[in-house]
């Protein structure tokens, strides 16, 4: 795959990582504390199927796209 297109996809799976992340403080604020730590488990293994399902084979096509997205997570604050 050419290197834009395996940057979009790996941007998408941060963005839809983080997405799914944000929820987590509405879950502690809303609901039980046995829910809440019930959706977090969810949440937290839905953002890593997300990241750890694409990104891997993105980076090893691409291997300069994962210090690129880090870098400019570590300068902005979320993905690019």
């Amino acid at each position: 795959m050419d290197r834009a297109t395996a940057k979009a996809i790996a941007v998408a799976a941060l963005r839809s990582a983080a997405e799914i992340n944000n929820l987590v403080p509405l879950l502690k604020a809303t609901c039980p504390e046995p829910e809440y730590e019930a959706w977090r488990d969810r949440i937290a293994e839905a953002s890593m199927l997300v990241t750890q399902g694409l990104l891997p084979a993105v980076f090893a096509e691409h291997a300069d796209l994962e210090a690129e997205l880090d870098d400019h997570y570590q300068r902005f604050g979320r993905p690019a």
